[in-house]
């Protein structure tokens, strides 16, 4: 698939870009803040490098927990990439953002490989 030229319109008007879309993934649920800190951070690392960044860190606190994932994964259904913050695979709710990523054929990348820390994602 070709990538469109930034600001070229498609046949439906609607304007297209090459900035990739990328999803964040990670632990929440039981830690301080719900781990809000650490994906502000990683998206504005990401928005810094060029992405346009999905982070389910900023949807509203008060909701029972089940109704978030249906909201997570229309997310990361729009997104190009899915990008796994440490601590991903001790989260049931990332290890099933990364398997609908997989189904998706998304591309996955670990936080830290996507910004020079590590080689790979495990």
């Amino acid at each position: 698939m070709q990538m469109p030229v930034k600001g070229q319109k498609s046949a439906r008007g609607e304007l297209k870009t090459t900035q990739r879309i990328i999803y964040i993934a990670g632990p929440m649920a039981g830690l301080k803040n719900e781990n809000r800190p650490v994906f502000a951070e990683a998206a504005e690392t990401l928005r810094s490098m060029g992405y346009v960044v999905l982070n389910p860190a900023v949807l509203p606190t008060g909701m029972p927990r089940e109704r978030y994932m249906p909201i997570c994964l229309a997310m990361l259904e729009q997104a190009d990439i899915i990008c796994m913050l440490p601590g991903w695979d001790t989260s049931r709710g990332a290890q099933l953002e990364i398997r609908y990523a997989k189904y998706q054929d998304k591309a996955v990348c670990g936080y830290n490989w996507l910004i020079g820390k590590e080689d790979a994602l495990e």
